[in-house]
């Protein structure tokens, strides 16, 4: 799923009841926090514009409001709930406040609390805690190259085929531009996907038994007679007598297709997608100095130093050092007759184009698929502009520019 869960129940045999738990999104960095107690509490830290730590208790029913009472008058601690009910009772039909959120005062203002409308088969609704206006996480752009008209593309590009190398910055950002302005024109761009994908065993009819329970349940609460209750509780018996047999009948199918050849990885991937646990990537986070570093180009400049630092000579041992005298030669002069430093050949640029994989594009969103397409002209002034870089030592400097992916 999207979400990590973390909880405690209690013990089986046991006379308590209750039980606490916390459901993380997969693309929050966080931890789970030990606990020595009896109580059954469970906690995480989980890691945004800073560093928060969530605690979920529960409380068996006792005359413990009066020290709730207190602990929120004495102490800087406010609480966050609103005036919707958090449990209902289905067999009284009455609703009450029993779940409450608390939390420092400092802290108020950065979350937000909502009772969920659906009680997904329980008494207690589930409860949603927000950071308010988070910062927004940017989608890099996806090509549908399948969906590209590369002939017209193509033919665009070829324009490229008179433009002058001599400033191979200069050629080069033009380059990018001819070639984005020909994708723009004739491949289509994708949409950011917005929730999780569905899961394969997901159909019409768990659609329409989910929408039939969430109707019952309203049409309960708005006339909440014995037969309303019991037409809710049977649609949702319904719904999860469907939904285990149809993730059954969906495991047992692609099990039938695994073969001795199958790689374990896609085994694995098809058994995430059968649970839905979909985990996007989450946002880049380094704890540095016990201070949180989440801005992707602040991250970026912190592991630039680490490896900088661990990679440079200096860092190994004094054995391994070379000494003082001794100096690198970084002559790559056109004159040398040294095989690599002789300009790159049309056959060595087409051969490196189709042993590369169509991986995820770089900063300038061009693809592989769309260096394989271009006419054979434009390759070759693509070849001049290598050369020229190679031989002039420069590259193109974008120090403002970064793109940071969790893995």
């Amino acid at each position: 799923m999207n979400y990590r869960f973390y909880g405690t129940v209690p013990a089986a045999g046991s006379p308590s009841r209750g039980g606490a738990a916390i459901v993380v999104h997969a693309s929050v960095q966080h931890s789970t926090i030990p606990l020595r107690t009896t109580l059954q509490a469970t906690a995480v830290r989980a890691i945004l514009s800073k560093s928060y730590t969530i605690c979920s208790l529960y409380l068996p029913p006792s005359s413990s409001g009066r020290a709730i009472e207190k602990l929120l008058e004495e102490n800087e601690v406010s609480l966050i709930n609103d005036e919707n009910p958090t449990y209902h009772n289905i067999f009284l039909n009455t609703t009450s406040v029993l779940d409450l959120g608390i939390c420092t005062s400092a802290v108020l203002v950065d979350f937000s609390w909502r009772v969920c409308a659906d009680l997904h088969g329980s008494d207690h609704y589930p409860i949603v805690v927000s950071r308010v206006s988070p910062p927004p996480i940017s989608q890099p752009q996806r090509w549908k190259l399948k969906a590209a008209n590369w002939p017209l593309f193509g033919e665009l590009c070829s324009e490229l085929s008179d433009l002058r190398v001599d400033d191979p910055i200069q050629a080069y950002n033009q380059f990018v531009s001819i070639v984005l302005n020909a994708a723009g024109g004739f491949i289509p761009v994708s949409r950011p996907p917005i929730g999780r994908p569905p899961v394969p065993w997901w159909d019409n009819t768990c659609r329409k038994l989910r929408d039939t329970a969430r109707s019952c349940y309203r049409r309960f609460r708005r006339l909440p007679t014995e037969t309303n209750k019991m037409v809710y509780q049977k649609a949702v018996a319904t719904k999860r007598k469907y939904m285990k047999e149809a993730k059954r009948i969906s495991w047992q199918n692609y099990v039938s297709t695994i073969k001795t050849s199958t790689p374990s990885a896609s085994v694995w991937n098809r058994v995430k997608k059968l649970s839905g646990r979909y985990i996007p990537s989450p946002q880049p986070s380094l704890l540095i100095n016990n201070t949180v570093i989440s801005d992707p180009c602040e991250v970026a400049e912190e592991l630039a130093t680490h490896f900088s630092r661990i990679s440079s000579s200096t860092a190994l041992h004094r054995e391994l050092q070379l000494p003082d005298h001794v100096t690198n030669s970084d002559d790559h002069a056109p004159t040398d007759t040294e095989t690599y430093n002789l300009p790159f050949s049309l056959r060595e640029l087409k051969h490196a184009i189709d042993q590369t994989p169509n991986t995820s594009p770089g900063d300038d969103t061009i693809s592989v698929d769309m260096i394989k397409h271009l006419p054979s002209e434009t390759l070759i002034t693509l070849l001049a502009i290598y050369n020229r870089i190679w031989y002039s030592g420069l590259l193109a400097d974008r120090p403002d520019e970064c793109i940071m992916q969790g893995v």
